[in-house]
């Protein structure tokens, strides 16, 4: 029985991901295999169905996610670099470029749907083109984050403490 599950879900190769806003983006076993969230729905917990719904994303940024996706569609299994430096893809870098106003949108969609390679690629983009270089008070504000709170000396030092791991120097 077990033989049976695994021939239909290979059979299928054509998956539908529907959001709140009611957009439909239609996908591949190649793209679902990028998320974990995605895969195990759709391979593991409903092996006969071909859609669902995804509703804490708004259907742009479930747009973007699959075009990112999709430039991967092909490579291996990611695995994620541990702490040190990491060096962000070019076709990565010229993705996220454009659609540097979603980056918060992106990262909340990357992480609910455990694809963990977005995640990454968008904090390696933030890293070197937002955080290198900058001072720490202008960094929120490049980011268009709001209301930021000053955590006084401790607070700073201890966030660059931690960025100083993520640099490439």
């Amino acid at each position: 029985m077990v033989r049976k599950r695994k021939v239909k879900v290979e059979l299928r190769t054509t998956f539908f991901l529907k959001t709140k806003d009611g957009h439909t983006e239609q996908v591949s076993n190649g793209i679902l295999k990028q998320s974990e969230v995605l895969n195990t729905m759709f391979n593991d917990n409903c092996p006969d169905s071909t859609e669902t719904t995804i509703p804490d994303i708004a259907g742009p940024i479930l747009k973007v996610v699959v075009a990112f996706c999709r430039l991967h569609e092909s490579d291996p299994p990611y695995v994620p670099v541990k702490i040190g430096p990491a060096a962000l893809s070019f076709v990565d870098a010229m993705f996220l470029r454009e659609h540097e106003r979603v980056f918060n949108a992106l990262i909340h969609a990357g992480d609910y749907l455990n694809i963990q390679r977005l995640v990454d690629a968008v904090l390696l983009y933030i890293r070197d083109n937002y955080v290198a270089g900058q001072r720490m008070d202008h960094i929120p504000k490049r980011l268009g984050l709001e209301n930021r709170h000053d955590f006084g000396d401790t607070y700073e030092k201890a966030v660059q403490k931690y960025i100083s791991l993520f640099r490439k120097d």
